[in-house]
């Protein structure tokens, strides 16, 4: 992390304690000048020594952050796999239901063939051959009985198969239940290293933030995370490819202006243009959400960075051509890498706290050029929990 705000607020406080003593430099004695030098030396220790604290912090951060997102991609890809499991496991259960009533069905007409054969008896059959006088009657009863045994081995060769299908369903939904008890079971302690890893980001958010004594610091802070952003956002302008999207229609981003769906559902917690502090304003809006919920890419586009920020924790910026990208920051988990294509409304990411907000939410932005937009004039007005966007 640079610390250029810092270093420029150590110095100045340096330079101005240092002024009156040089201005009188040549009244005072060697031994004051040497205790100047001692103390110009305490202070320039002092300086170094808060720079590699809070590079140290920075770096842990950002290391932390990195083992959440590996641990967040890992339960999404889990809790896909439950999903698509049980949509299985009730698929094979109504199956099951189906081919048992149609076996009780099936099992009921054979009854009643059974019944009917008894009762009719073989001396009827014999009786019936003896009295036919007419060859032509007799061979329609013969051909009326084979129809009638026929029937009845069908029939009993679909209960047969009827139950060797529900037998086989059996093992599938025994085998689709141990998958899903496998997948909690992994889930649980996937979950609980997320939480072990979590509180300790919270631990080093709060370092970082007693470390800062002023509101000095606290903007020089913030002016060195977006001069980050910013030198990223350059790098990426300098390598665009100009892409033509949306890749579905051919229309370019600029044509969804004002219709663009929100890229996660919550209460907008800081809006575009809002006072931050020593004049720096968001130049994006904070939806406050919930942990683990689905970040969606407003338009179609390429992944052009994937990373951890300063300040915006892990951060996926969408490209979406003719010089327009999308940001979403404070994520948990990146869930596409740099390179990768995506369309309108694909989930990209998973909602997090990286970037010590100290609540789950997402930092989203609309960059045109590297000059940040409203994205309240972009999205579509009106949604659900983003009623307070309305109004910028």
């Amino acid at each position: 992390m640079k610390l250029t705000g810092i270093n420029a607020l150590y110095g100045g406080l340096l330079v101005a304690a240092c002024l009156p003593l040089f201005a009188t430099a040549d009244t005072r004695t060697s031994t004051d000048l040497l205790k100047l030098d001692s103390s110009i030396d305490a202070a320039r220790n002092a300086l170094q020594k808060a720079q590699q604290s809070q590079q140290t912090m920075a770096q842990k951060l950002q290391s932390v952050a990195t083992r959440i997102d590996r641990i967040g991609k890992k339960l999404h890809r889990i809790a896909q796999d439950q999903k698509h499991h049980k949509a299985r496991l009730h698929e094979h259960q109504q199956q099951r239901q189906t081919l048992q009533q149609d076996y009780q069905h099936n099992t009921m007409l054979l009854q009643k063939q059974i019944r009917a054969a008894y009762f009719s008896g073989k001396q009827e059959f014999i009786k019936l051959l003896f009295n036919q006088d007419n060859p032509a009657t007799l061979g329609r009863i013969l051909t009326y009985y084979d129809y009638y045994h026929r029937a009845r081995l069908g029939r009993m060769q679909q209960i047969t198969g009827k139950i060797s299908k529900i037998a086989h369903l059996e093992r599938q939904i025994e085998q689709d239940q141990q998958q899903l008890q496998g997948l909690a079971r992994t889930y649980q302690a996937e979950h609980l290293a997320l939480k072990t890893n979590q509180q300790e980001q919270s631990q080093l958010l709060g370092k970082i933030n007693k470390e800062i004594q002023s509101r000095d610091q606290e903007l020089a802070k913030l002016l060195d995370q977006k001069k980050h952003l910013e030198n990223v956002l350059s790098i990426l302008q300098n390598e665009t490819l100009n892409l033509q999207l949306d890749r579905e229609n051919g229309k370019p981003f600029a044509n969804y202006k004002g219709s663009l769906d929100w890229p996660a559902q919550g209460k907008v917690l800081k809006r575009y243009g809002s006072a931050r502090i020593g004049g720096l304003k968001w130049q994006g809006v904070v939806i406050g959400a919930t942990e683990g919920q689905e970040v969606h890419a407003v338009g179609a586009g390429r992944i052009a960075f994937t990373d951890w920020l300063p300040g915006y924790g892990m951060v996926i910026i969408v490209d979406h051509g003719q010089d327009y990208l999308s940001l979403y920051g404070y994520n948990q988990a990146l869930l596409r890498n740099k390179g990768d294509w995506v369309d309108k409304g694909e989930t990209i990411a998973v909602i997090g706290n990286s970037g010590g907000l100290g609540k789950p939410g997402l930092y989203f932005e609309i960059r045109h050029r590297t000059q940040a937009l409203n994205p309240a004039r972009w999205l579509r007005p009106n949604e659900p929990g983003q009623r307070q966007a309305q109004t910028q």
